[in-house]
């Protein structure tokens, strides 16, 4: 009678090793749109106008950074001056652009900040960014943004086994979810993931780009990265002539720098990038050629730009796969890009009107212990029944002999 319970509490116990958290995309529409996630900032008690406190993901970056900012509208982290925080230095120090973001000043500090249940806390130096910005009221702001990359002391903020973490986009929504782990629950297991080597910040290089008929290799091979703050596909500028070519090869029309295509989407070939390993990333045409949300609504619009010197794969690339990035070997960190068994949909929405899957667990041995109740309260009731019984029985026999 035991056994069921036994196997529901090994089911319950037995859970795989992983950590979410909610991912949220700001801005959703725009070429650089927030990818946010929702941080524990510790002893801090000031969040958001609506209470939720978030930061933008940065996946190739070993900094995090805070922004500074005394505006009671725009998000700051000032409480550092309040105790909450280690002030490193005073003198502000100038720091490199991003690869879209110009450069900035900032000093350094040793905040509070967890996510994924502690998956991940902030153990390396922080930089407090300067800003002069002009807030707005009514509109949520970052703090600031948190690295995920493991170069230098950021390798400590990773409180797993080892530095990993994983990516779900969800289609057709502004959520996902970031996993301190690897959730292979839902993968296509018939086809293995592309798996490519990476330096400690989840970057490599493209040696070479092909689109059908056109390729190019330059002598320098361009930064490639995955980015979630990015939306499209990202190719370096001298890219752009081939991508030129390419759309009037197959007759699409140009209207202010964008490619709309009214045909098959299924006959145009693979975006291919060969990366640094040789290993083969192969796009379909279904992730490059995207509807676009106000133009030439009835055609697919080619969503590869050729911007800065770097080949960046945003959200529309990282919403159609399952992406893990793990340093168990730190002399040769990886990216894994699984394929999808189904069709990558939010979950949230099916569970509004019913049970949680925990709770549903929770309910399950709930029944299994009144039904272990229950029985054994049934056989202490039928030994009592049988004793009385016999009681009787013996009286019986007794008033006879009497």
């Amino acid at each position: 009678m035991y056994l069921p319970i036994l196997c529901c509490l090994l089911v319950l116990s037995s859970g795989q090793n992983f950590y979410r958290a909610d991912l949220r995309i700001q801005d959703g529409g725009s070429d650089f749109p927030d990818s946010s996630i929702v941080v524990d900032f510790g002893k801090t008690d000031k969040g958001f106008i609506d209470n939720w406190p978030f930061m933008v993901i940065r996946i190739t970056s070993n900094e995090t950074m805070l922004y500074k900012n005394d505006d009671d509208y725009f998000n700051n982290y000032s409480e550092c001056r309040e105790g909450t925080c280690v002030v490193l230095d005073e003198e502000l120090t100038e720091y490199p652009a991003s690869w879209f973001a110009g450069a900035f000043k900032a000093n350094r500090i040793l905040p509070t900040l967890s996510i994924g249940g502690g998956a991940w806390q902030m153990k390396s130096s922080t930089l407090w960014v300067h800003k002069d910005v002009k807030p707005q009221k009514n509109t949520n702001n970052p703090y600031g943004y948190i690295g995920l990359g493991v170069g230098g002391e950021a390798l400590n903020n990773f409180q797993t086994q080892y530095p990993v973490f994983s990516l779900r986009l969800f289609n057709d929504t502004q959520r996902g979810e970031i996993i301190f782990g690897k959730d292979l629950s839902r993968l296509d297991s018939k086809r293995p993931p592309l798996v490519f080597t990476t330096n400690l910040n989840w970057e490599t290089q493209a040696t070479s780009l092909k689109l059908g008929d056109f390729t190019f290799a330059p002598q320098k091979p361009p930064t490639f990265f995955f980015d979630l703050s990015f939306e499209y596909i990202n190719i370096p500028e001298d890219f752009k002539d081939i991508l030129k070519q390419f759309a009037e090869k197959s007759e699409m029309t140009e209207e202010v720098g964008l490619y709309f295509y009214a045909g098959n989407i299924t006959t145009l070939p693979n975006f291919e990038i060969t990366l640094a390993d040789g290993k083969i990333l192969s796009i379909p045409s279904s992730i490059y050629m995207q509807k676009h949300p106000n133009m030439h609504t009835d055609q697919y619009c080619l969503r590869i730009i050729a911007l800065l010197d770097k080949v960046v794969l945003g959200q529309s690339v990282i919403s159609q796969y399952y992406i893990v990035f793990e340093a168990e070997n730190l002399a040769a960190p990886t990216i894994s890009v699984y394929n999808l068994a189904d069709p990558n949909v939010d979950p949230t929405p099916d569970n509004k009107n019913g049970l949680s899957p925990k709770w549903i667990i929770v309910g399950v041995v709930l029944l299994l212990v009144a039904s272990s109740l229950a029985f054994w309260l049934g056989k202490k009731s039928q030994a009592k029944q049988l004793d009385d019984y016999l009681n009787q029985k013996h009286n019986e026999k007794s008033s006879l002999i009497a």
